[in-house]
């Protein structure tokens, strides 16, 4: 770039400096100057009262009148005050049958002499829009008009006179005096600005030059930074994705939120345990094509997945027909609702059971599945177990294997539940007590309960077998119960023939 064109881009970049600088320094200084002036609006009509007397507008609303006597007594006090300060007047109103009036002011010597003090016995009739909302508001208002003595900045301030009226303490300060100082104050800033801005401008134009070489070289590294950023994290997400499908919920969650780190380390908590299976898998699934088989299977474990999560189940593992669930790790809602939730998540996987195998029996399957389910309570270590390399989240110990026993032990389609889990939602869901069993492990045989069919079944009767499937529900039955009696007579009589 040529040295003129250089030094014609200086003499601009001065110019606007000094266009800007100029600009600020006036925006700031006449915002710090009106907020000054403010200050001492306030500050002086504050002081009305006091110089008054606390009784003085009380009294005025009470007599509604005022002698000229007093008039210029309380005019005295305020113009004695007025001409110790920059303020130019002090005065009051009060309202008086929704009519505002005047109730003391200062005076100039000029007022004095024309005795314009006598108007005051009149109605107030300039009051401005400001005044009467600072009335009905109770607000503070600030003004700037203009009348027969001057061009003013006005406060207004709402106080309570003893008897509970509201009464208005006012100050005035000229506008011309507010832009002496404004003007003062201004070419000041403006002759400092230019002073350093001549001292500046030589160092600026070589810090942009600088500047300019780096944000050249910052734009091309933060280029290649957030290419390889995007890229980074496309595959985390990617992987995290498919991650999340190894790992329940709210392991994965802990995990990728900080909650858990992922190390070796176990612990005892107190979990309420699921174990489900298939009965007769392998004979049932013997004579099935593997095709087939992977379809029916997966979609039984997405089915019973789908309702463990709904219930905010730790999914432990599956283990080929196997379902392995978990209540109190990493999150709990207590003991007592673990196990409510638990044992509820149960009786919906089993009635989802018995939708499935209608489904698969109309699909042509002849042996559709049919679960087994045990649930138990009790302490458990539960954390990572593996190697450096390899880590399993998952649950050991005697009360594991007692809902595995517990399990095995139940009848078909049937929630198989311990005494401690018993204990825990038996106000909740309807149990009855069946035979105790011996695990290993437990010294003492295990009381076991199932859970009773008009929890989970209500009021309905279902049975299919070969050849024969029936469905009665009694809530409903009353409006076609004569029906319902007429084939069951009819269907019983072709039997017996």
């Amino acid at each position: 770039m040529k040295k003129h064109t250089i030094l014609f881009l200086m003499i601009v970049v001065y110019i606007m400096g000094i266009g800007g600088y100029g600009y600020y320094s006036y925006i700031k200084t006449k915002q710090n100057i009106m907020e000054g002036i403010d200050k001492e609006l306030k500050s002086s009509a504050s002081a009305i009262p006091s110089i008054l007397g606390d009784g003085y507008h009380n009294n005025v609303i009470d007599k509604n009148s005022r002698t000229e006597k007093e008039d210029i007594n309380s005019a005295k006090k305020l113009t004695k005050y007025v001409n110790l300060i920059r303020v130019k007047y002090l005065y009051s109103f009060i309202k008086i049958d929704d009519n505002i009036r005047f109730s003391s002011s200062s005076f100039t010597k000029r007022e004095w002499d024309d005795k314009e003090i006598t108007q005051f016995f009149d109605l107030y009739k300039n009051a401005t829009s400001t005044l009467k909302e600072s009335f009905e508001k109770e607000k503070i208002m600030f003004e700037e008009s203009s009348d027969k003595w001057g061009t003013f900045r006005s406060i207004f301030i709402p106080f309570k006179s003893n008897n509970g009226e509201t009464y208005i303490v006012g100050a005035d300060i000229e506008i011309s005096d507010i832009h002496d100082l404004l003007q003062t104050e201004l070419l000041n800033s403006v002759l400092t600005g230019l002073f350093f801005l001549s001292l500046i401008i030589p160092i600026i134009m070589l810090y942009i030059r600088a500047m300019e070489k780096e944000k050249v070289n910052l734009e091309r590294i933060i280029e290649d930074k957030t290419k390889e950023l995007k890229d980074i994290n496309y595959d985390l997400k990617k992987l995290s994705k498919q991650l999340s499908k190894y790992l329940s919920p709210q392991l994965y969650n802990s995990i990728f939120t900080g909650k858990q780190e992922v190390k070796i380390e176990a612990k005892r908590k107190k979990l309420t345990i699921f174990f489900s299976d298939i009965k007769n898998f392998t004979k049932t699934t013997e004579h099935m094509e593997p095709e087939d088989l992977t379809t029916i299977l997966n979609s039984y474990l997405n089915e019973m997945s789908l309702i463990a999560l709904k219930y905010e189940a730790t999914i432990d593992k599956f283990i080929g027909d196997a379902i392995v669930i978990f209540f109190g790790d990493p999150e709990t809602k207590g003991t007592k609702e673990d196990a409510i939730a638990c044992v509820s998540m149960g009786i919906e996987m089993k009635n989802r059971m018995e939708e499935l195998r209608d489904k698969w029996l109309n699909n042509g399957i002849s042996h559709p599945f049919e679960i087994r389910i045990g649930i138990n309570t009790g302490y458990c270590t539960v954390g990572n177990f593996g190697s450096d390399s390899k880590l399993d989240y998952t649950i050991i110990g005697s009360h594991v294997n007692l809902a595995s026993r517990l399990e095995s032990n139940a009848r078909v389609n049937e929630v198989l539940i311990s005494e401690e889990t018993y204990l825990l939602i038996k106000d909740k869901i309807s149990c009855s007590k069946r035979d105790s069993i011996r695990v290993k492990g437990f010294e003492q045989p295990i009381q076991t309960y199932e859970i009773s069919d008009n929890y989970y079944k209500k009021n309905i009767f279902k049975e299919n077998l070969d050849g024969f499937n029936l469905s009665i529900n009694f809530d409903t039955l009353d409006k076609d119960k004569n029906r319902v009696i007429e084939v069951l007579e009819t269907t019983i009589a072709k039997l017996k023939d």
